[in-house]
């Protein structure tokens, strides 16, 4: 048998990452141990341990990586053309688009179900994923009522209205019956949200751009 090759911390990291999500999703978080992570990832506990410390900060971890893999996706979209409209359209339907992937809906059905049992989880889900997404939002909505667009003064908080916007109240019968709305109820729910954001925060020269 030959003997196995070394492998560089960023690709362990990436293996004990790529395995956690996975044993996460189909055990949750009680039942998860590290023993399976360490296994499914073919690298030894300790190993997890030096990476990560703990259980929580290994989900805490696996959390941050989903956000910054869809923030990765959501930040090209979040670039000034000028038309703060098409702009907020184009992240939006990014946005949704990642956010209702059936992956991403197991991700917030497990994070919702591990919240209930595990209040400790609770910041560190909402850290590294939504919170994050509403901070990059936010420094767009800035730049924008910097440049005389919108008129947000609290931009925070105009980012998650706009969030809150676009998922909309039956966001969580969507996560619950996994039933993903088409490319057109897609597009549907984006211009009424962009609509209604633009009718409170755009400035008045700019309220009727296509």
């Amino acid at each position: 048998m030959s003997k196995p090759q070394p492998i560089s911390a960023s690709s362990t990291s990436e293996k004990i990452l790529q395995a956690a999500l996975a044993v996460f999703l189909e055990v949750g978080f009680e039942r998860a141990n590290l023993e399976n992570v360490a296994a499914q990832a073919g690298v030894t506990k300790p190993t997890v341990y030096s990476h990560f410390g703990s259980k929580i900060g290994l989900l805490q971890a696996v959390a941050e990586q989903q956000a910054r893999q869809a923030l990765t996706q959501f930040s090209p979209s979040l670039k000034s053309t000028g038309n703060v409209r098409r702009d907020l359209a184009g992240f939006a339907r990014s946005f949704l688009t990642n956010t209702l992937h059936p992956d991403a809906i197991r991700m917030h059905r497990f994070a919702i179900a591990e919240a209930m049992t595990h209040p400790e989880l609770v910041a560190p889900l909402l850290n590294a994923g939504p919170q994050k997404l509403a901070e990059v939002l936010q420094h767009f909505l800035e730049a924008e009522t910097k440049a005389g667009r919108l008129c947000c003064r609290n931009p925070l908080l105009a980012a998650q209205q706009l969030i809150g916007l676009l998922t909309g109240m039956d966001f969580l019968a969507i996560i619950i019956s996994q039933l993903v709305p088409s490319d057109a109820e897609i597009k549907k729910r984006t211009a009424a949200a962009i609509d209604v954001f633009l009718n409170t925060y755009a400035a008045p020269e700019h309220e009727h751009e296509s």
